[in-house]
């Protein structure tokens, strides 16, 4: 029951839900050639994604499930994948 209470599953799933949320966002204004859209979109959910990350980044082993951490894995993949993929494309519209 103790370890229970340490769980961070909670933390990192609104983390990982604020992230993807303004990664499309930025892909979507990125892929319409509103580069300072994308960029107020980040600074908009900046502080508050900073502040969870905080709460969850010293997050250890039995305080996060295997499925929490493959989904971190996966989200880390995805979002990187979207926003790279998206400058590649649109690369002339970003010079």
């Amino acid at each position: 029951l103790t370890m229970i209470g340490c769980s961070k599953d909670g933390e990192i799933n609104a983390f990982l839900t604020e992230w993807d949320a303004v990664t499309n966002e930025m892909v979507q204004k990125i892929n319409a050639g509103d580069i300072d859209g994308a960029k107020t979109a980040f600074d908009a959910k900046k502080e508050s994604m900073k502040s969870k990350w905080e709460g969850i980044k010293g997050a250890r082993g039995f305080q996060v499930s295997a499925e929490t951490q493959k989904k971190m894995q996966e989200s880390a993949t995805k979002n990187t994948s979207a926003l790279t993929g998206a400058m590649i494309a649109n690369s002339m519209k970003l010079a």
